[in-house]
């Protein structure tokens, strides 16, 4: 009987140690589709403040430079990076801004109109009522940045970091 319980307990820890061995592995296979998939500027399909629709052909000069911000109007450090934008917007003038959000079109509008956005052309606010941001580029964490030049991801910032941070190569 002990032998028969011995060989059951070893039989479940081998299939646990298998099934949590799958699970890794099928999770880093997916960061490193996502990381290949991120690479190179990803397409994408968003809602900008008046619903039309934005997309990675939407960009035009995209040599310049392209920061992705993911956000949330609620989000504490994003605020603070909406300000910083304000406040250095001579340095970020020739880069494309795309700030996105899964928030609703009222708290957008609003986060857009406190934190005066309108005053920086190149930063278009958007809005991911797909949720598809998460799925696209491998974060769903707020603030989170992707910087692109000619089109290649070359930094990755998930959390509040410094504009000299984000222009930095």
């Amino acid at each position: 009987m002990k032998k028969i319980a011995l060989l059951l307990i070893s039989i479940i820890v081998v299939v646990i140690i298998i099934c949590l061995s799958y699970r890794i592995y099928n999770t880093l296979q997916q960061k490193k589709k996502i990381e290949r998939g991120t690479a190179i500027l990803p397409a994408f399909k968003f809602y900008g403040l008046n619903n039309t629709i934005f997309s990675n052909s939407s960009l035009h000069d995209i040599n310049s430079g392209v920061i992705l911000n993911f956000f949330s109007p609620a989000c504490e450090h994003c605020q603070y990076m909406a300000t910083q934008y304000l406040k250095l917007k001579e340095q970020l003038k020739s880069i494309t801004i795309l700030m996105v959000t899964e928030a609703d079109s009222s708290a957008t509008a609003k986060f857009y109109n406190n934190y005066q956005l309108s005053q920086m052309p190149n930063i278009i606010v958007m809005r991911d009522t797909k949720f598809q941001f998460p799925a696209i580029f491998g974060t769903g964490v707020v603030p989170s940045f992707f910087v692109y030049k000619k089109q290649k991801l070359i930094k990755k910032i998930i959390g509040e970091t410094k504009i000299e941070n984000l222009l930095s190569e």
